[in-house]
């Protein structure tokens, strides 16, 4: 109970700490608007897309042989 409060108190702060860097924010350096999720540590950031598979003759190629295509 004590985790999901302390849970509940960080998405209150991450909402103000969003909207006030969201004041000061520069639309030239910064295009898209902060979110509350960027600043809440409970929050898991989205996973990125996977390694591409590749042979095992191009990694050979890269880390022993040492040539790139």
């Amino acid at each position: 109970m004590a985790d999901g409060l302390r849970e509940e108190w960080w998405q209150h702060t991450a909402h103000q700490m969003a909207l006030l860097a969201n004041c000061h924010r520069q639309e030239k350096r910064r295009s898209t608007p902060f979110r509350p999720d960027d600043f809440n540590p409970h929050r898991r950031p989205a996973r990125t897309a996977a390694w591409p598979k590749v042979p095992i003759q191009v990694l050979k190629q890269v880390f022993v042989d040492q040539r790139v295509r």
